[in-house]
């Protein structure tokens, strides 16, 4: 499977602006249907541990993930993109 760096983006975007610190991977799943609606649910799962690979995210219990220090560093240094994600979520 091919990376792509817009769902890598959009899968922090939204553990960064989890409410509750974590999300599910069928709540990541449904809030990336909104901007990537074209996305299968193997390709967000194979993206989650892309993203855990290099330390931006971490798995914890059943399915659930959480951004990591590592993780909000990395949006923070990219923060016209992530910005740009958010805003493609909320609409």
């Amino acid at each position: 499977m091919k990376r792509d760096q817009d769902l890598l983006w959009g899968i922090l975007a939204v553990l960064e602006a989890s409410e509750k610190g974590d999300e599910n991977d069928d709540s990541i799943a449904a809030a990336l249907g909104k901007t990537h609606p074209d996305v299968s649910f193997e390709a967000i799962r194979h993206h989650l541990l892309l993203l855990d690979d290099r330390g931006l995210a971490v798995q914890h219990g059943a399915g659930n993930w959480r951004i990591t220090d590592i993780g909000h560093n990395a949006v923070a240094s990219n923060p016209a993109h992530v910005t740009h994600m958010h805003t493609r979520l909320n609409q």
